[in-house]
């Protein structure tokens, strides 16, 4: 399961209705993070620049709003919210995301 560490009060809740349009919100373990605990040791193992929101797929960590959608997307490609990876609106699709 995935884990989504994020905050109430951050960009990262924009995630919310990309991974209910993707419908896997049931496979997404969402972990809410203080701001203090955003520069404890151990949430810095986990995200060194000590920011959320910051998606953990077993050993893949992505930590910017950006890369989360564009990853996820990519992985979720069935859903066709992404141009494949040799699809000339690729380039299109990474400027404007």
């Amino acid at each position: 399961m995935m884990k989504l560490y994020n905050n109430p009060q951050s960009r990262g809740l924009t995630l919310l209705p990309l991974l209910k349009e993707l419908q896997i919100e049931d496979q997404i373990e969402q972990v809410e993070v203080s701001y203090e605990y955003m520069h404890q040791a151990e949430y810095l193992q986990i995200n060194p620049i000590g920011k959320v929101p910051c998606l953990v797929d077993q050993e893949i960590v992505i930590s910017e709003m950006a890369a989360i959608f564009i990853y996820l997307a990519d992985k979720y490609s069935d859903k066709g919210l992404a141009p494949a990876l040799d699809e000339p609106k690729r380039g299109a699709y990474l400027k404007w995301i």
